[in-house]
């Protein structure tokens, strides 16, 4: 009788083991190659067990820029968003946007030489897709001169073959 309920036991007790190392395994969870556009240019992918997608970049709560002056990048950004060759459309309901990263921080005054990538995207079925692109490097000129950035006052040339 002794030797029945020790055996019953430690059967009971190897069911028990088995049942709880099985609770600890979590499912291997796959996330979908997928990917968003930062502000700063950068791409984040999915991760984590929920498979949101990892935080932009910030630097102490700002967006990284290397320009020293938020105004001066977004009007560069603004400027060439009115130009044809970086704005276009490709179909009616979609919306252009442009990244510029300064390629000599260095230099304080126009003209500035910068990598614009600019891109057109839409909104299809509750995803941001991209349908174009263009990216490379420019020459922002604008006067020296103390005003706001007036964006008839830009001009920029870029790189030929």
């Amino acid at each position: 009788m002794k030797k029945s309920i020790i055996i019953l036991i430690v059967i009971l007790l190897v069911i028990a083991f088995f049942y709880i190392s099985q609770l600890d395994k979590k499912e291997q969870i796959v996330c979908i190659e997928e990917t968003k556009i930062c502000s700063d240019g950068s791409a984040v992918r999915r991760t984590g067990p929920n498979c949101e997608f990892a935080e932009c970049p910030l630097n102490n709560n700002k967006l990284l820029s290397n320009f020293g002056n938020d105004q001066i990048e977004k009007a560069i950004t603004n400027y060439l968003l009115t130009q044809k060759l970086f704005s276009w459309k490709t179909k009616d309901d979609s919306h252009n946007f442009c990244v510029v990263e300064n390629l000599k921080p260095d230099n304080e005054l126009f003209p500035l030489y910068v990598w614009a990538y600019c891109g057109e995207y839409i909104i299809q079925d509750g995803e941001l897709k991209a349908l174009s692109g263009s990216s490379g490097p420019k020459k922002i000129n604008y006067p020296n001169e103390l005003s706001f950035y007036n964006l008839s006052k830009f001009s920029y040339e870029v790189a030929r073959d």
